[in-house]
């Protein structure tokens, strides 16, 4: 047998990589998947988990408004809250949506409290199940201070900045009086902005949200008492809903985008998902927890 020049196993093996390497950026790189629909249909959006970044939402939105063959957004919402320009920014554009006649109803899934009330202020209707938890306007800052644990080992942290509040917030330093109060005007700023939100989308006087705005959560009927929500009901009934105000089938097809997961994800997700296989037994006998 004719051995191969060593040479050649080199060239080989280096356009192999080179092709391999290629497949795996055009994987890190390719966009959002955008399934395509041949007739008029609803799109679907999720907010899920911490509201940290509003991006994901807003390009999923954009995505579908880009098709003249959607004809409405429905907008399922299971999450805690999260920061306050990433809710704002969200209910900005359902405001906008609104104005311009585009219905976007939103579902209130297991959890929709504070920036997931934020968030969806200016949606068309706004559905929860009778045992949401929604509410919990308000806001909060907090940060550790760990001066006393840094005397006890013997370590001082040197502070130096150009103004009396600029290192508010700062761990190694203790939080006197004026910074506090600065920041306790600031906190009651972002609260009023919450309630304004509120009061333009769900059309509630400022002084009735403050007799409910103090943090405390609620379960869905009882926020459909404060007007919080317009109606008791289901991810169904909420679909059910959006197919009659945009006039399309019973049939109407629900299309979701999403971006791909990330490729070290898919690249362990076969074998990860057949290490925790077992484990599922165990899982589905755990009670559920909700933490806020």
């Amino acid at each position: 047998m004719k051995k191969i020049p060593w040479f050649l196993v080199v060239v080989c093996s280096f356009f192999m990589m080179l092709a391999s390497c290629g497949f795996l950026m055009g994987q890190l790189v390719q966009g959002p998947v955008n399934p395509t629909a041949s007739a008029p249909y609803i799109g679907l959006v999720k907010i899920q988990g911490a509201l940290m970044d509003s991006e994901p939402v807003l390009n999923q939105f954009n995505d579908h408004l880009k098709d003249p063959k959607c004809r409405g957004i429905l907008l399922r919402v299971d999450s805690p809250g999260g920061a306050v320009g990433a809710a704002q920014e969200i209910n900005a554009k359902l405001l906008q949506l609104r104005q311009d006649d585009f219905p976007v109803i939103t579902s209130f899934g297991n959890i929709s409290a504070s920036g997931g009330v934020y968030s969806t202020a200016s949606s068309l209707k706004i559905f929860a199940n009778p045992g949401t938890l929604t509410g919990s306007i308000g806001v909060i800052t907090q940060f550790p201070e760990a001066t006393e644990l840094m005397e006890k080992i013997g370590v001082k942290m040197n502070i130096i900045n150009s103004g009396a509040h600029k290192a508010t917030g700062n761990p190694f330093k203790k939080l006197d009086k004026a910074s506090a109060t600065k920041m306790q005007v600031v906190i009651n700023d972002t609260w009023m902005q919450f309630m304004e939100a509120i009061s333009v989308g769900r059309g509630l006087s400022i002084d009735s949200i403050k007799t409910f705005a103090d943090g405390s959560v609620f379960t869905g009927r009882r926020a459909l008492e404060l007007g919080l929500v317009d109606s008791l009901g289901g991810f169904d009934i909420a679909k059910e809903y959006i197919i009659e105000q945009t006039g399309l089938a019973k049939s109407a097809e629900f299309i979701e985008i999403t971006p791909p997961a990330p490729l070290i994800d898919r690249l362990l997700k076969e074998p990860i998902s057949s290490a925790l296989g077992g484990l599922q037994v165990y899982k589905s006998k755990m009670p559920l927890f909700i933490w806020q």
